[in-house]
């Protein structure tokens, strides 16, 4: 682990050195990934147009009365836009958390949990990562996060 000295955040070594954790984040700036990756359907089960209004990367989320201590980073924030017949259904965020292995589901849900404090909890979570074990992708699951696991879906 590697902590920052000023916002006491810390990372796993990888995550920082690692090309791995640039690769997939790179991969999923690509909107046409993300629009394979995310799609959605209404209540009547026809599936609705999602617009990738914004692609945000390394995003500091802050706390403070004046927002003015950076907590951490999210990997990516995509603000998607749902639509039906041009007709506008909704927006949401999507934060994602990159991993190019996840095999430590205490840390990696401290961090998420902390995160979802200062940015809500009402926007979708999600963990990228090219290993997982399904003990840890259930328990996310569990935790309304969503495990992407490269070598089973379009990234």
């Amino acid at each position: 682990m590697i902590k920052d000295k000023f916002t006491n955040q810390e990372w796993d070594k990888e995550d920082i050195v690692d090309s791995k954790h640039d690769q997939i984040v790179l991969k999923l700036m690509d909107k046409e990934i993300l629009k394979k990756l995310f799609q959605y359907r209404i209540g009547t089960g026809e599936q609705v147009e999602t617009v990738i209004e914004e692609i945000k990367t390394e995003v500091p989320v802050k706390a403070g009365y004046h927002k003015d201590f950076i907590v951490g980073y999210v990997d990516l924030v995509i603000h998607i836009v749902l639509r039906k017949n041009g007709e506008f259904l909704g927006n949401k965020n999507i934060y994602i958390e990159v991993k190019p292995k996840v095999d430590n589901f205490g840390s990696l849900i401290r961090q998420i949990n902390k995160y979802r404090e200062y940015v809500g909890c009402g926007d979708e979570w999600v963990v990228a990562t090219r290993e997982c074990s399904k003990q840890i992708e259930r328990a996310l699951n569990s935790q309304k996060i969503r495990v992407i696991i490269a070598n089973k879906t379009a990234y």
